[in-house]
């Protein structure tokens, strides 16, 4: 079956904290329109892409969340604050996020999320997960 899947990614060192610039990416813009308590919000550097997949057994998938929920995130926010520490003040991470990160912790505001869920045959993977602010993103991604 068909399904139209977001999938969040990050460019050019470029997460991106705003909404304001939206850039084209092999000739298709990466926006995605979703909608927020009543009102359409367009979201920049998110693409989306149609993926055929079958559910995950829910066993499987509870396995998964629980390798994730037990040491997975941490290793992934450890990675990304190593991975883009020189960038994180620019990103708008303060110091106190910075410190989160750097103990593996979710910075107030954040959620780490699988792009492919888990239950959709998604893998704890870190080119599977991004970091991503609540508000709008995760609320309008997930609401769609």
């Amino acid at each position: 079956m068909a399904f139209a899947m977001k999938m969040s990614s990050l460019y050019d060192k470029g997460w991106s904290n705003s909404l304001s610039n939206s850039k084209v990416i092999g000739g298709v813009k990466n926006t995605f329109k979703g909608n927020l308590k009543g009102q359409e919000i367009e979201l920049t550097n998110v693409n989306t892409k149609n993926i055929n997949y079958t559910k995950r057994n829910p066993a499987e998938a509870k396995i998964l969340r629980n390798e994730f929920n037990s040491s997975v995130r941490k290793g992934y926010l450890k990675d990304f604050s190593e991975k883009y520490g020189d960038y994180l003040n620019n990103m708008g991470f303060s110091d106190t996020d910075i410190l989160k990160l750097q103990d593996g912790k979710v910075p107030t505001g954040y959620q780490v999320h699988h792009k492919l869920p888990l239950d959709d045959g998604g893998t704890n993977s870190y080119d599977n997960l991004v970091l991503i602010k609540n508000d709008p993103y995760h609320k309008v991604i997930t609401n769609y």
